[in-house]
């Protein structure tokens, strides 16, 4: 009898987080694990794994369902897509790993995919100003000294990268984050954006109930 009552316990608990975890204007989901399973979209587009094309898919259905040439977005294959998302001339997608490299700006990036990423975003945005520097490779491994927040740069100098490590804890804000580093960069950015709001704290470890 007790664990019949654990067990019932176990499931509205489950599912008191997963209704938190949903849209209520949509009903789609709202969070998924960082773990990198790649999956291609009928869209031509890669997504991490399965859940984040299922969001993706559920926002589309409740925003566009009721046009004409509405198309539901689909599972095309498992594995990424053949031709990489581009924005103009850069790719937009990169792996996961974490592998860090140091940009010549003094940030860390998870891998060198995403510096060379941000580094074509920037050219292609700044190249044409008199005191553009190029973002570069300073070498591999994390930055010897951490940008700080309070430093010259605003919120440039928040965390630019976390690891994908599925640890979830849950914020003041009442959001759940994948895990505190997360959470830290959203607080940085809060704290930037909106400095008259109630500071971001850490309330528990686990998703939000």
């Amino acid at each position: 009898m007790a664990f019949l009552q654990y067990l019932i316990a176990a499931v509205l608990v489950a599912g008191s987080q997963a209704n938190s975890l949903v849209d209520r204007q949509t009903g789609c989901q709202t969070f998924c694990p960082f773990m990198f399973m790649p999956v291609c979209g009928s869209d031509g587009q890669t997504y991490s794994n399965d859940c984040h094309l299922n969001v993706h898919a559920c926002e589309l259905a409740a925003q566009l369902s009721n046009e004409a040439d509405y198309q539901p977005l689909t599972l095309a294959h498992q594995g990424m897509c053949s031709k990489k998302r581009q924005v103009g001339g850069c790719q937009t997608f990169c792996p996961f790993n974490f592998m860090p490299v140091c940009g010549s700006n003094g940030q860390t990036f998870s891998n060198e995919c995403h510096l060379n990423v941000q580094a074509c975003l920037q050219a292609e945005q700044f190249s044409n100003e008199a005191d553009y520097q190029p973002l570069t490779l300073a070498h591999q491994g994390m930055c010897s000294k951490k940008r700080q927040v309070g430093e010259n740069n605003g919120a440039h100098n928040c965390p630019t990268f976390c690891t994908f490590q599925f640890d979830p804890v849950c914020g003041s804000d009442g959001q759940t984050y994948s895990n505190s580093c997360h959470l830290s960069s959203a607080a940085c950015l809060s704290s930037y954006s909106n400095p008259d709001a109630k500071p971001i704290t850490l309330v528990s470890h686990g998703m939000c109930s």
